[in-house]
């Protein structure tokens, strides 16, 4: 039986830090190992899977190459069995020198949506389910586009002129705002950046298609709001899933979890008064400290869980429900505006502030609270994950027009 599995050796690096990825192939307890030409730095190899880390700055590159050499081995491989010659590591090696042959058509065009089709079967493999969400989105996008427009889509069609039109399209047909066409634009260049690398697009006109991300407009909750949802008394209410609701809300504030990982939350990740886990979203580990509120909250539901799971937890759409109607009943309801952009229009919509909480107003709220009461933005940045500081930055900003309004309101 034929095995394939990559390495390196660690003792071979060269001045840059690199060393080669090879491929190891045996069989008949022989193996032979053939370099694939990629290197990679030693600390992000994981040598029990036989693959670069998923934190490695080019994964997405290196796997692609990778998998295109496995490929390549497996049908070597399957050919010998067809011609029921034994695939011993020589032949093996003849074969996998041997340059494929390249078809050389110009002309040559690749069906746009095939390809797409491609490009998702590959990130339902490898990449996150929200990740794949978001291109069967813009792929149910893009084909309602070219009906409508009776149009074909092809990859030399995408253009200037494609991109001025899809922008018309998602603002003007569909009511998007800037920001969700944004999204859009992004993934669109993401599969694009793909397309290219794999030979099946030339038109590299979308390396120049703009981004029109506006700064998002949200709402955090007061450190009053906050301790009144915490501190209201569900226990008359009829709807006995208030409680539950709100208990993991507030831990969400307390600690700058995302929801998501506190669905996945289990027993294992406390340590001692720390949250050792790994995210959801960016696979990075945070030691989340737990301040005495988010202890208590633990601990009155020690009891109330399967065991494994630290909660309960409801699916994202009935928790934001819940959340809206906790709020109300609360009493967060002082007036907001929140400001979106579509095109050149802005769009006001005002309304009490409960009904704009949502399960991740709880990261928002935690992250400016914290600010607000003088933890640095880099101590913050370590506890939610946040790699980037220019996320940071509209919570500094935020933080420090409360700080002026407090002055001016104090001293004026």
């Amino acid at each position: 039986m034929a095995v394939l599995r990559y390495i390196i050796r660690k003792s071979k690096v060269n001045k840059q830090g690199l060393t080669n990825i090879n491929l190891r192939y045996a069989h008949a307890s022989k193996k032979i190992e053939l370099s694939t030409g990629e290197k990679i730095e030693p600390k992000y190899w994981d040598a029990n899977k036989g693959q670069p880390k998923i934190k490695y700055p080019e994964w997405t590159y290196l796997d692609e190459q990778l998998m295109k050499f496995e490929q390549k081995a497996k049908r070597i491989i399957r050919s010998a069995m067809l011609k029921d010659i034994n695939p011993i590591p020589e032949y093996f090696k003849e074969e996998f020198l041997k340059k494929e042959a390249i078809i050389k058509d110009e002309k040559k065009e690749f069906n746009f949506f095939e390809k797409f089709d491609e490009y998702r079967a590959y990130l339902k493999v490898h990449k996150r389910p929200n990740t794949l969400k978001n291109f069967n989105s813009l792929y149910k996008h893009l084909k309602t586009y070219e009906k409508k427009k009776r149009t074909r889509l092809t990859f030399d069609r995408i253009d200037h002129r494609f991109y001025d039109k899809f922008i018309n399209y998602l603002i003007t047909d569909l009511g998007l705002t800037d920001n969700t066409v944004d999204d859009k634009i992004k993934t669109v260049k993401t599969f694009l950046y793909w397309a290219t690398r794999q030979k099946y697009n030339k038109r590299l006109d979308f390396k120049d298609f703009k981004r029109c991300k506006r700064d998002a407009e949200f709402i955090y909750l007061t450190e009053e709001e906050l301790f009144k949802i915490l501190n209201y008394d569900f226990s008359t209410e009829k709807q006995k899933n208030y409680e539950s609701a709100r208990d993991v809300f507030c831990f969400c504030c307390f600690t700058g979890l995302r929801y998501s990982d506190i669905a996945s939350l289990k027993l294992e990740h406390i340590e001692g008064n720390h949250i050792l886990k790994k995210m959801q979203k960016t696979s990075r580990y945070v030691k989340v400290p737990l301040s005495k509120y988010a202890q208590d909250i633990l601990t009155k539901h020690k009891d109330n869980n399967d065991g494994i799971h630290c909660f309960n937890v409801f699916v994202n759409p009935v928790m934001n429900r819940y959340l809206k109607e906790i709020g109300e009943k609360a009493g967060i309801d002082s007036m907001v505006t929140l400001s979106t952009g579509r095109g050149g229009e802005t769009i006001d919509n005002t309304q009490p502030k409960y009904k704009f909480i949502t399960s991740h107003t709880a990261r928002r709220t935690f992250i400016t609270l914290s600010l607000q009461k003088g933890m640095r933005p880099e101590v913050v940045m370590k506890i939610v994950g946040h790699s980037d500081i220019r996320t940071m930055m509209k919570y500094v900003r935020l933080a420090d027009d409360i700080l002026n309004d407090e002055m001016l309101k104090a001293w004026d």
